[in-house]
């Protein structure tokens, strides 16, 4: 899986060495920015131009450049998901992404839009750093 034909073995006490130079934790780095910065995108916009559901704004909502690469980021997601379903397979990509995702929007609404923090939210993602490093 992945690109370990190519790498030399490590010593055992090195794992977390070759778990860093990993190609696939590149994609799940390269996906949670991805992600993080299409939803940054789409929530600015819609702060500042709002939806409506009709022929005319749509068409100036997906000419708007925030939306236009909001949109490219979301698709950019989605190729580097792919990869990490190849090498993880479907239940440890979702995991990963959905899970470190969540922390990160999390946290950026907070910093960024002035959004609050529940206690399940924290609890959640309490709980979904817990369930990671048990995977």
């Amino acid at each position: 899986m992945g690109n370990s034909a190519f790498r030399k073995p490590l010593p055992e006490n090195f794992q977390e060495v070759q778990f860093l130079m990993d190609l696939t934790t590149i994609f799940l780095l390269l996906f949670l920015g991805f992600n993080t910065l299409s939803v940054i995108l789409f929530k600015y916009a819609n702060q500042i131009i709002g939806f409506e559901v009709n022929v005319p704004f749509i068409i100036k909502w997906f000419l708007n450049p925030l939306v236009f690469f909001s949109l490219l980021f979301a698709l950019a997601t989605r190729f580097a998901f792919y990869k990490l379903v190849g090498d993880w397979g479907i239940s440890k990509a979702s995991l990963f992404t959905g899970g470190f995702a969540y922390i990160l929007i999390l946290l950026f609404g907070i910093i960024l839009f002035k959004e609050s923090m529940t206690l399940k939210q924290m609890i959640g993602a309490l709980l979904i750093i817990i369930g990671s490093v048990l995977l």
